[in-house]
């Protein structure tokens, strides 16, 4: 009845993540946050908290394009979780990684 409360609640990781390759990793993190209406004090706390958690905090100023599919992969995972949601779907999150990438990524989701 009311999806906009729903998505407040809701992290999503589609099979190809939503990435925009000319933002770094902060401008976007920080734009995810927006939509997610994160209020406007709580976006830095908030994008640092999954740049950590993602394991992904010495690429924030990296252009996304530049960054390895693992590490995109791990981006996607990040704008899925910067508000805090109740329940988060992952959709393949280890679809065309490597072996050793496929490993860290099922790490890091059990972790979350």
């Amino acid at each position: 009845k009311r999806p906009v409360d729903a998505k407040r609640h809701i992290g999503f990781l589609p099979q190809q993540p939503p990435l925009y390759g000319d933002l770094t990793v902060e401008e976007y993190l920080i734009h995810c946050a927006r939509l997610r209406w994160v209020a406007d004090k709580d976006i830095i706390p908030a994008v640092d908290e999954v740049l950590a958690k993602c394991g992904i905090t010495h690429f924030r100023k990296r252009l996304i394009k530049n960054l390895s599919g693992g590490y995109q992969q791990r981006v996607g995972i990040a704008q899925a979780i910067v508000h805090k949601p109740d329940l988060v779907i992952f959709d393949e999150p280890t679809n065309g990684l490597d072996p050793n990438q496929i490993m860290e990524i099922r790490h890091l989701i059990r972790d979350i």
